[in-house]
C-alpha cells in the first residue's frame, strides 16, 4: 500500500506533495512557493511519517476569503479594543520570519488576566495551534513538558499559564529558566523554532526581573466575552490569511514588505533601545493588519505607544499576597459567609466571627484556615501570608502577629481570645456596608418583635426591618424630633406617616400648618383618602376664626397667673423683645385684667385700649398688636378652650393659617401654642404630638413657646415633631432648637447644609448629597431588639409607611 502510494505521489508536479515537512508552519519551495505545514498537510495513508508537531497543529478550516473574515472580526473586536494588542502578537508570531529573515527574535509576553474568564479570553484569542479548546501548558509542569510545547511551536505562540502559589517559587524559578533558554538559545538546540512565548499570569510579580517579558493587563470586562466567537473568528481569520499567503505570495510578501518599509521610517531613537527589534516587528504587524483594515490608525498608534512604554511589572510578592488576602476578605463578608459582630454589644461572639471596633477588624486563627486560605490564590501557608501582612503595615500586634481582645460571648459573660486584628481601610465599600448592616441589624427589626409600646420610624433598603423607638410611659425619654431636607426631599411625607403613626396609638395630633402644605388637597398626595378620612379634621384660621378663646382664663388660680398666662401668649404675638417692652407690657396687662379680666365678653384684643399711644414704647407695643389682631378682624370669636376643641375634631387636627404673609400666619400660630402650653400644664395627662413644619418661620427664640414646650414639655405629654429646610450646629436660636431634640431626621439637604450635617452623622456629603427622595439618616436613640431598650445610633433608611404594618 505504501509503495503504491509512493508510485502514485510521482506523478504530482507540484514538489510540495513530494516532501514530507520536518516541522508545523511555514515551508519554503522552488519557485517562490510557500505552504503552512499543520494537521491538513497530512496525507491520508502516510501519517506514521509525518512528525507528531504537524498533527497537532490544526488550523480552522473555512471557505470565507480574507476580506469577509476581517469584516467580522474587525466589528467583534470594536467592543473589546483591549484585546487587540493579544490578536497583533498572535499573527505576529505567524508571520514574523518574512521580515525577521536572519533569526527568531527573543519575544515573551506575560499577560495578566482579571480571573479565570478573562484568563479563557486571553487563551482564544492568542492560541493558534488549536483553535478548539482553552486548555494549554501549565507553567509549573515538568521540563519534559515545557520542552515539548516550546519544541512543537513554529510559527505561532508556546502559550502557558501560571496560577501557581507563592510558595512554589522554586519549581516556577525552575520553569522560567527553561523558557529564558529557549529563548536565547542556549538550550544546546541548533535552531529554534520559530516562536514566541506567552504566559497568562495570574501575579505578574512571579516573573522573574531578568526574564525579558513585556507585561499586558486585562481589565475585568474582559471576561464578559464570548470565548467561543472570539476563538472561531480569531481562526478564522488566521485560516484565511495563511491561505492569501500561499495562493497569492507575491501580493501578501508586498504588502507585508511595504509595512516593513513604513516602520524603518520611525526614526532609531523613538524605539526603547533595549527591545528595538521586537517593538520593530510588533509595529510592523500592526501596521500590516491596519492596511487589512482589521485596525484603524487610532489603534495602531495607540499600540504601538503602549510596545515602546517600559513595561516592567513592580508589584512585589507581598504585594500581591495582600490584594489577593483583601479581595477574599471582602469576598467572605459580603457574601455572609463570615459573620461580623461587635466586642461588647449582642450578638455575642462565636469562634469563626469577625470582630468589629471602631478601625480594626479581629479574627482567630480558625478564620484563617478553615474561610480565608482556602480561597486565595497566592498562597495556602499562614506563615506567608501574615509575613506579607505585617511588611505592608496592616497586622496590629503586640506578639508573633497576634494581640488579645476581650469579647462578649453572652450578656455580661467575657471572654479574652488571641487574634489577628486589621486596619478596617483595607475593606472595599460593598464590604463596609455589609459590616454596617450586620452591625444595625439589632435595630431594624421584623413585623413579630414590634410591641405595642414600639413607635416605626425608618425600614431599611430591603424592606425587610423597621427601626423606631420604644415609648413606653415608664421611660423618661426625649422624642422631640427634628426634621431636616430640602425642598421634595421628603419630609411632608414622612411627618404625615408618622401622625398617623401616632394617632394609631390613640395619641392627639395636632398639625399648625402656615403653609398651606397640609391642606385636605395636599394631603391626599401621601395619605389614600380612607386614612384622611378616619384620622384628620381641619380648621382654617381664615375661614373659621381663632379655634379657642385666647382669652379663656379657666384654671389660673389668682391675677399673676391670669398675667403670666396671657402674657405667654401676647409675648409669642409681638415676639417681644427687651426687659423695658416686657415691663410695661406686664403693668398694662395688670391694669387690663383688674377692669375686664372677670367679664365674659372681655376679648385680649381689648388690651389696645390700655396702651398709651403717647408713650413711646407702649406706642410700639400697640402697632405690633394691632397688627396681629388686625389680621383676625371679621373672623368668628370662639369662647371654647382647647379641651372642648380636642373633643370635637379627630385624632389629627390641621390647623391651618396660610395667610398671604406667613409672618403675620405664624404670629396667630405662635399665640395659639402659647396658650396651649398653658392648657397642657393644667392637663398633662394625655399625651400630643405637635408637627410644625418650616420652624424656622416661627418664633423660636429663648422663651418662645416653641422654645418652652422643647425643654419642658416632655413632663405636660409635649412631643414635638419640628421640620425646616435649615440647619445649623451654631448656638444660635436655630442651633439651640435643634440640640433640644432627641432625635434629627435628614432627608437629602440643601447644599449649604451638607458640611454640618455630614459633621453630625458621620455620613459622608457625596452620600447626603445623593440621598433618593423619602431615603434618610436618624440620628438618635433607637430600640435594640437585642437588648429590648433604646440605643444612641445612626441609621440610613426610608420612611416606614402605615401601609407596611402586618
Amino acid at each position: 500500500m505504501t509503495a503504491a502510494v509512493g508510485l502514485a505521489l510521482q506523478d504530482f508536479s507540484d514538489p510540495k506533495f513530494l516532501h514530507i515537512p520536518k516541522r508545523s508552519g511555514w515551508q519554503y519551495y522552488e519557485e517562490g512557493k510557500i505552504d503552512f505545514a499543520s494537521a491538513d498537510s497530512v496525507f491520508p495513508g502516510l501519517e506514521e511519517y509525518y512528525p507528531e508537531e504537524i498533527k497537532e497543529r490544526r488550523i480552522m478550516r473555512t471557505d470565507r476569503v480574507l476580506s469577509d473574515v476581517t469584516v467580522e472580526y474587525r466589528d467583534f473586536l470594536k467592543s473589546c479594543p483591549e484585546l487587540i494588542p493579544l490578536v497583533i502578537i498572535r499573527v505576529h508570531s505567524q508571520i514574523s520570519r518574512f521580515y525577521h529573515m536572519d533569526s527568531p527574535s527573543e519575544e515573551a509576553y506575560a499577560i495578566k488576566p482579571a480571573g479565570e474568564k478573562s484568563a479563557k479570553v486571553a487563551v482564544a484569542c492568542i492560541k493558534n495551534k488549536n483553535y478548539k479548546t482553552t486548555s494549554i501548558c501549565s507553567l509549573t509542569a515538568s521540563k519534559t513538558e515545557l520542552l515539548k510545547e516550546l519544541d512543537s511551536t513554529n510559527d505561532g505562540v508556546a502559550l502557558f499559564r501560571d496560577t501557581s502559589l507563592i510558595e512554589s517559587q522554586k519549581l516556577r524559578l525552575a520553569s522560567f529558566d527553561v523558557l529564558h533558554r529557549d529563548l536565547i538559545g542556549a538550550d544546546g538546540k541548533e535552531t529554534r523554532g520559530w516562536h514566541v512565548i506567552a504566559i497568562i499570569e495570574d501575579r505578574p510579580s512571579n516573573v522573574p526581573p531578568d526574564f525579558p517579558a513585556l507585561h499586558l493587563t486585562l481589565s475585568g470586562t474582559t471576561g464578559e466575552i464570548d470565548v467561543n466567537k472570539l476563538q472561531k473568528l480569531s481562526g478564522e481569520f488566521d485560516s484565511a490569511l495563511i491561505k492569501w499567503f500561499v495562493n497569492d505570495t507575491a501580493e501578501a510578501l508586498s504588502k507585508l514588505g511595504a509595512a516593513v518599509e513604513q516602520i524603518a521610517q520611525y526614526p532609531s531613537d523613538v524605539f526603547e533601545p533595549e527591545r528595538a527589534r521586537t517593538i520593530k516587528g510588533l509595529g510592523t504587524t500592526a501596521w500590516f493588519l491596519k492596511e487589512l483594515g482589521l485596525i484603524g490608525f487610532d489603534e495602531f498608534n495607540a499600540f504601538t505607544t503602549f510596545v515602546n512604554l517600559d513595561q516592567v511589572q513592580s508589584d512585589s510578592a507581598t504585594v500581591d499576597v495582600v490584594n489577593d488576602f483583601r479581595e477574599v476578605l471582602n469576598r467572605l463578608i459580603v457574601s455572609g459567609v463570615v459573620r461580623v459582630v461587635g466586642q461588647n454589644d449582642p450578638p455575642y461572639y462565636k469562634s469563626g466571627d469577625l470582630v468589629s471596633d471602631h478601625d480594626n477588624l479581629s479574627f482567630e486563627t480558625v478564620v484563617l484556615d478553615n474561610n480565608i486560605l482556602p480561597l486565595m490564590r497566592t498562597t495556602k501557608r499562614r506563615n506567608i501570608l501574615l509575613a506579607a501582612l505585617n511588611e505592608a503595615e496592616l497586622l496590629y500586634s503586640n506578639n508573633n502577629y497576634k494581640r488579645m481582645i476581650e469579647v462578649e460571648v453572652a450578656p455580661y459573660k467575657k471572654r479574652s481570645i488571641s487574634v489577628y486584628s486589621i486596619p478596617k481601610a483595607i475593606l472595599n465599600a460593598d464590604a463596609v456596608d455589609k459590616i454596617q448592616e450586620q452591625e444595625l441589624a439589632a435595630f431594624f427589626m421584623c413585623a413579630e418583635q414590634m410591641h405595642r409600646d414600639f413607635m416605626p420610624i425608618l425600614r431599611n433598603s430591603s424592606g425587610t426591618g423597621v427601626a423606631g423607638v420604644t415609648a413606653g410611659p415608664e421611660l423618661d425619654v426625649n422624642r422631640h424630633q427634628y426634621v431636616c431636607g430640602a425642598t421634595r426631599a421628603g419630609k411632608t411625607f414622612y411627618l404625615c406617616q408618622q401622625a398617623v403613626s401616632k394617632a394609631r396609638t390613640n395619641e392627639k395630633v395636632l398639625i399648625c400648618d402656615h403653609t398651606g402644605g397640609y391642606l385636605k388637597r395636599e394631603l391626599s398626595k401621601h395619605l389614600p383618602e380612607s386614612v384622611i378620612s378616619k384620622y384628620f379634621s381641619f380648621w382654617d384660621i381664615n375661614r373659621q376664626g381663632v379655634p379657642v378663646d385666647l382669652m379663656n382664663l379657666d384654671g389660673c388660680e389668682n391675677l399673676p397667673d391670669a398675667k403670666n398666662q396671657l402674657m405667654g401668649i401676647l409675648s409669642a404675638a409681638i415676639r417681644i423683645s427687651g426687659e423695658v417692652q416686657e415691663k410695661v407690657l406686664r403693668r398694662r396687662l395688670s391694669a387690663f385684667l383688674k377692669e375686664r379680666g372677670n367679664e365674659p365678653d372681655a376679648e385680649l384684643r381689648d388690651i389696645l385700649g390700655y396702651l398709651d399711644i403717647g408713650d413711646p414704647i407702649q406706642k410700639k407695643l400697640y402697632e405690633k398688636l394691632y397688627d396681629v389682631f388686625d389680621n383676625l378682624d371679621g373672623n368668628e370669636q370662639i369662647k371654647a378652650g382647647w379641651d372642648k376643641f380636642f373633643e370635637n375634631t379627630k385624632q389629627i387636627v390641621v390647623i391651618s393659617a396660610s395667610d398671604d404673609s406667613v409672618n403675620k400666619s405664624t404670629h396667630v400660630m405662635d399665640m395659639l401654642l402659647a396658650s396651649l402650653y398653658t392648657f397642657k400644664q393644667r392637663n398633662p395627662d394625655d399625651k400630643l404630638t405637635l408637627v410644625i413644619d418650616e420652624v424656622s418661620d416661627h418664633f423660636i427664640a429663648t422663651g418662645s413657646p416653641i422654645d418652652i414646650m422643647l425643654r419642658k414639655g416632655g413632663k405636660f405629654g409635649f412631643t414635638l415633631l419640628l421640620a425646616s429646610q435649615e440647619f445649623s450646629l451654631d448656638k444660635d436660636c436655630l442651633g439651640k432648637l435643634i440640640g433640644n431634640c432627641g432625635m434629627l431626621i435628614f432627608f437629602r439637604p440643601k447644599s449649604d447644609a451638607l458640611k454640618d450635617v455630614s459633621k453630625i452623622t458621620g455620613i459622608d456629603t457625596s452620600t447626603l448629597a445623593g440621598l433618593d427622595q423619602g431615603e434618610c439618616v436618624a440620628v438618635g436613640n433607637f430600640c435594640d431588639s437585642f437588648e429590648g431598650k433604646n440605643k444612641y445610633v445612626t441609621l440610613i433608611g426610608r420612611t416606614y409607611t402605615q401601609e407596611e404594618e402586618a
